[in-house]
């Protein structure tokens, strides 16, 4: 029974992706953007159903359409923003991997060969 605790243990522990933090600190602007992206991605997801709920609320009890009007351009500008901000996380994320497969193939060959 504890060598299955032992064995569970193991599957779970993100301490082997640590071997992956030499490869990863040579492409500091990726990750900065991967994060950055992440960040307003998640801010906007957040954002987004407040953003409707006062709209909801406030909208449609004034007469204004002006009101709605503006709230809607606000609405779709979020969504832009999110559009964007995921597009670029995505982007970052991508490359940060295959840069960091390529590098690591590289080492794995030289080391192979020597």
């Amino acid at each position: 029974m504890a060598q299955i605790t032992s064995a569970d243990e193991r599957r779970r522990s993100l301490k082997p992706l640590r071997r992956l933090f030499p490869y990863i600190t040579h492409y500091r602007t990726l990750v900065v953007g991967a994060i950055v992206s992440l960040v307003i991605a998640a801010a906007t997801t957040l954002a987004l159903p407040l953003a409707v709920r006062r709209m909801i609320d406030h909208g449609f009890s004034s007469s204004s359409t002006t009101f709605i009007a503006e709230y809607f351009a606000a609405l779709v500008a979020m969504a832009a923003l999110l559009a964007a901000a995921s597009a670029g996380r995505y982007y970052f994320v991508i490359t940060l991997g295959e840069r960091v497969v390529a590098d690591i193939r590289r080492d794995v060959f030289a080391h192979v060969t020597t």
